[in-house]
């Protein structure tokens, strides 16, 4: 299971991309990438955060569920 959540049927515009990551795509036009689902989580985690900063430890915890004692 996820560790982002997000609006159910979510699209979310990446400059010229369209990304809905219900279906784990990136559309262009005709130009569809398939995601992977930890590089959703990712884009999710930045779209939902539009204009901050994010930090090695927020991004690593809320995607990847590490704690502040873990290194990797």
């Amino acid at each position: 299971a996820p560790r982002i959540s997000w609006p159910a049927e979510s699209l979310f515009a990446i400059g010229p991309w369209r990304f809905d990551p219900d279906h784990l795509t990136l559309n262009r036009g005709a130009d569809d990438i398939r995601l992977t689902e930890k590089e959703r989580d990712i884009l999710v985690f930045l779209c939902l955060n539009p204009g901050r900063t994010t930090d090695r430890q927020s991004l690593l915890r809320a995607v990847w569920g590490y704690g502040p004692d873990i290194e990797t």
